[in-house]
């Protein structure tokens, strides 16, 4: 029987990535986008914590339309409350892409979601370079395994989502 691949470490990193950045702008002034990103993201794979916790807010209120995000945010710590603030008062107009807000998700989720990928390829080759015998065969499948799906999620957005589909979101990571 097939296991779920559990690959998406949480993220040790604190800096707001731009793709971070970019995913929360668009879930803020996109709110049709939402639904989307919670299929392939959860919060672990966000390396902020403001951004996680502003993640956190935006889901629990998908598409509400007297939804008010500041108040939501009365609780939380100050550099939360910036950030979003930034977010919202960030000049839509500097934005002249003509990529629909869909489009802009789904590549900031393959972004996200790779970069996490690659940050457990890495923990992976440490360990497998430490492993030996059955460990270090079983670790060296995990690494091909996971070049292969990185791999994949360059290949475009609908050969990327069996493959997300595979590292779903709603799995833990638990090392061996």
């Amino acid at each position: 029987p097939a296991t779920p691949r559990n690959i998406d470490p949480a993220p040790s990193r604190e800096a707001l990535a731009p793709e971070e950045r970019e995913l929360l702008f668009l879930m803020i002034h996109h709110p049709p986008c939402i639904d989307l990103v919670a299929q392939y993201i959860r919060e672990e794979h966000l390396a902020n914590p403001e951004a996680r916790i502003l993640y956190t807010r935006l889901l629990a209120h998908p598409g509400e339309e007297d939804w008010q995000l500041m108040p939501e945010l009365s609780e939380d710590p100050e550099p939360v409350k910036q950030l979003a603030a930034e977010l919202l008062n960030q000049d839509r107009s500097l934005d002249t892409s003509e990529v629909p807000p869909s489009q802009s998700a789904q590549a900031l989720i393959l972004a996200i979601r790779r970069k996490r990928m690659n940050e457990r390829l890495n923990e992976l080759k440490i360990l497998r370079g430490e492993a030996t015998g059955g460990r270090h065969q079983d670790l060296d499948l995990e690494v091909k395994t996971l070049i292969h799906d990185i791999l994949a999620l360059k290949s475009g957005w609908d050969h990327a989502r069996d493959i997300l589909d595979l590292h779903h979101p709603t799995d833990s990571f638990s090392p061996q």
